[in-house]
């Protein structure tokens, strides 16, 4: 395995499971301060409110990481696409 950018790679776990736990924590939340709003309405925009921030920043979160992910393994194949490469023009 390769241990180049192990901080990049780090750094895209720790925001994967930031994704999840903001998820997690943001469901819940929504679901308690949908249940003391005063009025049905309020209950009702508070809760779909908050799933729709939740959803927003989660799948955000996630796709940050992902785009780490993609990012590295662009570079990795290009540089064995370049080994090639260079390995057929040396011949």
């Amino acid at each position: 395995m390769n241990k180049k950018y192990q901080g990049l790679k780090f750094i895209a776990s720790i925001m994967s499971i930031l994704a999840w736990l903001v998820g997690a924590i943001g469901f819940v939340s929504s679901i308690f301060l949908g249940m003391n709003a005063s009025t049905a309405e309020g209950k009702i925009y508070l809760l779909m409110g908050g799933f729709l921030i939740t959803a927003i920043f989660t799948c955000s979160l996630m796709a940050f990481s992902r785009l780490i992910y993609l990012f590295i393994d662009i570079e990795s194949e290009l540089r064995e696409l370049s080994a090639l490469v260079n390995k057929d023009r040396n011949g």
